[in-house]
C-alpha cells in the first residue's frame, strides 16, 4: 500500500503520479468530508458550495481518476 497526498486542486497530478510509479488502484478509501452547522439560512452560499465540492463531488474525481488507472 502507498500512501498518495493530493492537493485538492491538482488531482491531475495524482493521475500522472500513479502512471509513473506504475501502480494498479487496488482500492480506493474517500475519507474526506466536513459539515456544516446550525440553520440552513445562515450558511453562506460559498460555504454550502465548498462542503458540496468536498463532501459530494470530491470522491467522484477521485474515482474516476483511480478507474482510469
Amino acid at each position: 500500500m502507498r500512501w498518495i497526498f493530493r492537493d485538492p486542486c491538482s488531482i491531475k497530478k495524482v493521475r500522472s503520479s500513479l502512471r509513473k510509479m506504475d501502480v494498479q488502484v487496488g482500492s480506493v478509501i474517500n475519507n474526506a468530508g466536513f459539515g456544516l452547522w446550525g440553520p440552513v439560512f445562515h450558511i453562506k452560499d460559498d460555504e454550502i458550495s465548498d462542503q458540496f465540492d468536498t463532501n459530494l463531488f470530491g470522491p467522484i474525481r477521485v474515482n474516476r481518476i483511480s478507474w482510469r488507472t
